[in-house]
């Protein structure tokens, strides 16, 4: 049982591995990116997780001094912050980020511009600032794309300007969007392709091996709905067959959480996973080739457990101050 709590955990894993258009605009990203993230920070301040959390870091000493330099700096400012979208193709530490809202891009780019190292040019309009290791271009005064090479800012302006082969319609993104009215955080990727940015020499079983193997694209999403959290994750398999196989794994898992009286010994040496395993209800859906696994839990229960890890390290902060 654990073994396939943690076979998720590495899809999970492997996958980040990262309406208006608070949804993922599908349109405006080129059909080379093999994996793409989203991550809605209006849906996450507006969320009681994300409020908590943010609370919480304001508590930080001096953070809002921290944070009010980096507004006069950079021009970003944390509160303001709409959503960010970033995709690539697979290869390690390369991928194109867009971003909207909380960016004042005009002081952005006059600090851009003190840099002797960055290059200003102007293609086909649009105005480009590049550095060794990252490229940047403005798209309003609250919007920007930015990416780790000059060519890839190239490709991802094209993209958002309509001007290159565009993504197909991706089933992976429309079940996630069933499953989670208003995803906080959602992920998609092509395993098969992204797996190459593992880290060398990292093994998995011969079950998650034989599982990856049959995976085409998969994708996780994250948000609040009513009083819970939802995640789901959802895998489009390369064949029915394979789908029905999954959706059995998925359902046998399933069961055993429900159980959660009966699982308990089995997580003896994790106190914590023993905790959380009987507030998991879950559930299982399956779309011809496409499999889903819906895991939901209440909100108050995942507050209370955040807190208590927050007040120990709070007393471990402490007592370290008091031995200095």
């Amino acid at each position: 049982m654990k073994k396939i709590l943690l076979l998720l955990s590495t899809l999970l894993v492997t996958i980040t591995g990262t309406a208006s258009e608070k949804q993922i605009g599908l349109e405006k990203i080129p059909s080379s990116a093999n994996w793409i993230a989203h991550l809605d920070f209006e849906a996450f301040r507006s969320s009681e997780i994300g409020a908590f959390v943010l609370q919480d870091i304001l508590k930080a000493p001096h953070i809002e001094q921290k944070m009010t330099g980096l507004k006069n700096a950079f021009g970003v400012d944390i509160d303001q912050l709409g959503f960010v979208t970033a995709y690539g193709s697979g290869e390690k530490n390369v991928g194109v980020v867009y971003a909207q809202g909380g960016f004042n891009t005009k002081q952005l780019e006059g600090f851009a511009s003190l840099n002797e190292k960055v290059e200003i040019k102007t293609v086909n309009g649009q105005k480009i600032y590049s550095a060794p290791k990252v490229a940047f271009s403005p798209l309003g005064p609250d919007s920007m794309i930015a990416a780790t090479n000059e060519e890839l800012l190239k490709a991802g302006l094209n993209a958002r300007l309509g001007n290159n082969t565009k993504q197909k319609e991706n089933p992976i993104l429309d079940h996630l969007n069933e499953l989670v009215k208003r995803p906080i955080v959602t992920i998609t990727a092509q395993i098969p392709k992204v797996r190459k940015m593992e880290k060398p020499g990292r093994s998995i079983s011969a079950t998650e091996q034989a599982i990856m193997e049959k995976l085409d694209w998969a994708g996780v999403a994250l948000g609040e709905s009513g009083a819970s959290i939802r995640i789901a994750c959802v895998m489009n398999t390369e064949n029915i067959e394979t789908a029905e196989h999954m959706e059995n794994v998925l359902r046998g898992v399933s069961s055993l959480l429900s159980l959660s009286t009966e699982i308990e010994p089995l997580f003896q040496n994790d106190p914590k996973l023993n905790k959380i395993i009987p507030h998991i209800k879950t559930s299982v859906s399956r779309k011809s080739q496409i499999v889903g696994m819906q895991l939901e839990m209440d909100t108050a229960f995942l507050l209370e457990m955040f807190e208590e890890e927050m007040a120990k390290k709070r007393n471990v902060k402490e007592n370290s101050s008091i031995q200095e």
